[in-house]
């Protein structure tokens, strides 16, 4: 973390994991290119001499704002994946609301229905006992 600045700068988010693949990445790709560039020289190093060179190299490749950039992009991904996700939540949960209303529309049509049959019912049952009664009369009046 010493090469990217202060571990204060990346708090607050995962910048620690893609700095440290990123300079790791840097890091191997500087030793090789010094190991190179020595042994085309004809004066091969140390292992300990090219870490050494890498890390008094490391500000002019290891700059700041290619991890700002990397960790930008990998939450811009993030946040389109968490508006994706949330986009699919509230449709599925307007589906589930219209089927919920369809099903109340169809249950109140069921009433609705159950309701002019027990009104015809009723009014059948009015009907018939008016005529029972007006049948008793007649009987009871000896009209029959």
């Amino acid at each position: 973390m010493i090469l990217i600045g202060s571990s204060n700068e990346a708090k607050g988010s995962y910048p620690c994991v893609v700095c440290i693949y990123y300079v790791y990445g840097c890091l191997q790709e500087e030793m090789r290119r010094i190991h190179l560039e020595a042994v085309e020289q004809g004066n091969p190093m140390s292992g300990a001499e090219i870490v050494r060179r890498v890390l008094q190299k490391a500000p002019s490749y290891v700059r700041k704002e290619d991890l700002i950039s990397e960790r930008d992009k990998e939450l811009e991904a993030h946040l389109e994946t968490s508006l994706a996700d949330a986009d699919k939540q509230r449709q599925e949960f307007e589906d589930k609301i219209k089927s919920q209303q369809d099903q109340i529309e169809k249950q109140e049509q069921e009433i609705r229905g159950h309701k002019v049959t027990i009104d015809a019912l009723q009014a059948s049952h009015d009907s018939l006992k008016e005529y029972v009664k007006s049948l008793a009369a007649k009987i009871n009046g000896g009209s029959i």
